[in-house]
């Protein structure tokens, strides 16, 4: 079991990209490393206050030096809270947490539902200088999208869908995907990530979305069940082979 080390820095920069979504970077106090796929627990709750009383994962968007950047929607309080915070204000964190995406083997294909792009973006950065990488990026409306431009790399081709139409292919992002040679990455929404291996089986590594309480497998609150037992997102994931889940008929 690891101990939780907390962590503080100040709010560099909070930018509003879409109306209800956000990057914060975090200038940390002290040196912080981080490989691609791992997250960090977010204290939401004002200075002074407990509400909310438990701290949030967040991907690992970007890391700079000391500054850390999270991508996230508000979708609640405590992201509502992290939607106010201004340059200067402190922060507490804890992390990074987990494992890590494995090297891709020639091309990377990434296939980003919903905001899953956030968990994609730093393993885009690592390796984009030594292979090319196809991004699927599939969103519900265009008022989701995270502009490309605001990546942290560039993807050598890229497609993407909407749900309603309003921007790119209209459909899931599962309808569009063309099998191809490659290793490829997934990050999203379960319902997306358990239909690519219903349809294509084929093996791929995806970052798996769960609640978490305390990011270190204490609370066993982010159980998923594998093909070895049940595993903890937070300490045994949160990336997973998908031959490695096991999938409900």
């Amino acid at each position: 079991m690891k101990e939780i080390t907390e962590k503080s820095g100040r709010v560099v920069e909070n930018i509003k990209i879409r109306e209800n979504i956000f990057i914060l970077k975090i200038e940390s106090n002290e040196k912080i490393s981080a490989k691609p796929g791992q997250f960090v627990m977010i204290r939401t709750s004002r200075a002074g206050t407990k509400d909310p009383l438990l701290k949030r994962p967040f991907a690992v968007f970007d890391l700079e030096g000391r500054v850390l950047s999270v991508l996230f929607k508000v979708i609640g309080r405590g992201t509502y809270l992290m939607s106010m915070l201004k340059k200067g204000d402190i922060i507490e964190f804890a992390g990074p947490f987990g494992n890590s995406f494995p090297l891709p083997e020639g091309k990377a294909i990434f296939v980003s539902g919903g905001s899953g792009i956030a968990s994609l973006n730093f393993l885009g950065k690592k390796i984009s200088r030594k292979t090319g990488i196809k991004l699927y990026y599939g969103i519900k409306n265009s008022d989701e999208a995270v502009p490309l431009s605001l990546l942290s790399f560039k993807p050598s081709e890229y497609l993407i869908t909407t749900e309603d139409g309003s921007s790119g292919k209209k459909g899931l992002v599962t309808d569009f995907i063309k099998i191809e040679k490659g290793t490829y990455y997934l990050a999203g929404p379960l319902n997306m990530i358990r239909e690519f291996y219903r349809k294509f089986k084929i093996n791929a590594y995806a970052s798996m979305e769960e609640r978490m309480a305390c990011g270190i497998g204490v609370c066993m609150g982010c159980g998923i069940m594998t093909e070895d037992g049940y595993k903890r997102v937070c300490v045994d994931g949160p990336v997973f082979s998908l031959s490695q889940i096991k999938w409900e008929d």
